[in-house]
């Protein structure tokens, strides 16, 4: 994977011109330096999961945060995952239901799958199909959500746009997460007590790989086209701690220039 975080600040001793990290030892060197942060972030986010109705605006808000992470850039855990939720959380739980709505498509496909029945072998191959494919536009919506200023159907038809341009990066990303979450639910057969890991690390874990990969398409193919359009406020966000917040620039941004 070509990626690269575009926010990361040179510590002490390293020159400005230094090459930018390969993506992998820029993942892990993100990774190492909020590990501990990611477990209270995955303890936040899993505490307001609790009530399953929140999923969405707490996704929105787990989000947030780390996309700053992601690009190396600071977020306040409690404020930002709070405003994260806050400003987003009647999209958040659109999309949430629009979820769940899949996945029951998808466990109805499982469950019917009778392997002598020609309709029901179709049905089963298309809903894979489609699960991936909404898989692949799910690594964005959220990280879209949180940064920019679309609608529900100019966040789906985006993320649709993406799920293709990005197609072996969300690839790799998907397989990451089944790398992941596979072995964990194989050991929690056998050692249950492994469930822990669950609330404390594997979600913000998962949360940090897909933000990683797929900030750099969002930044490529709609905020620096947005910047090249307007110059100016390039030059005004280069004096704020972040490139951009929520209440300018991109995010406060017209429709019709989001689309």
């Amino acid at each position: 994977m070509a990626l690269y975080n575009r926010y990361m600040k040179d510590g002490p001793g390293v020159r400005k011109d230094a090459p930018k990290k390969k993506a992998f030892f820029a993942f892990f060197d993100i990774y190492i330096k909020r590990f501990w942060k990611l477990i209270e972030l995955n303890l936040l986010y899993f505490i307001c999961c609790i009530p399953i109705i929140t999923i969405g605006p707490a996704t929105a808000g787990f989000t947030y945060v780390l996309r700053n992470w992601a690009r190396d850039d600071h977020a306040f855990l409690l404020s930002d995952f709070w405003d994260g939720a806050r400003k987003n959380w009647k999209q958040a739980f659109t999309v949430s239901l629009i979820q769940l709505f899949v996945i029951v498509c998808l466990i109805f496909g499982i469950l019917q799958f009778n392997p002598n029945d020609t309709f029901f072998v179709i049905y089963f191959v298309v809903a894979v199909c489609i699960n991936v494919l909404f898989s692949m536009m799910m690594l964005y919506v959220y990280p879209m959500m949180v940064t920019f200023k679309f609608n529900l159907k100019q966040l789906f038809k985006n993320a649709f746009i993406f799920a293709n341009i990005g197609i072996k990066t969300n690839i790799i990303t998907l397989l990451l997460i089944i790398i992941l979450t596979v072995p964990f639910f194989i050991l929690f057969w056998f050692f249950p007590f492994i469930i822990v890991l669950l609330p404390t690390i594997l979600l913000s874990t998962i949360g940090l790989i897909i933000n990683f990969n797929v900030y750099p398409y969002l930044e490529k193919y709609i905020i620096e086209p947005y910047y090249k359009d307007h110059p100016e406020e390039r030059k005004e966000s280069s004096n704020e701690e972040s490139l951009f917040n929520d209440e300018r620039i991109i995010k406060g941004g017209g429709e019709e220039e989001n689309e």
